[in-house]
């Protein structure tokens, strides 16, 4: 299932990223700890109730996978080519 997002608000994202990305979740010791519950963020993320219950731990690390270079971009020249 494809979802995207207009808008979200950046501790929501922030949270996202720290808490279901891999390279975070290494960096903090995580790495082989199972993925935290999706109802720890799925409120946050507003979704409609029928896409958040769809949504699967490895799905948002996938998403936090995705966003993670943004976050981890030295400067804006390096975010706007990821």
């Amino acid at each position: 299932m494809t979802v995207t997002f207009t808008e979200i608000p950046l501790q929501a994202l922030t949270d996202l990223v720290n808490g279901w990305g891999t390279l975070p979740r290494e960096g903090d010791g995580r790495g082989d700890a199972p993925h935290r519950p999706v109802s720890d963020i799925a409120a946050h993320l507003g979704l409609p109730a029928s896409v958040s219950a769809a949504l699967t731990p490895e799905a948002l690390a996938h998403a936090a996978d995705r966003l993670h270079p943004v976050f981890s971009a030295p400067d804006a020249v390096a975010c706007a080519s990821t």
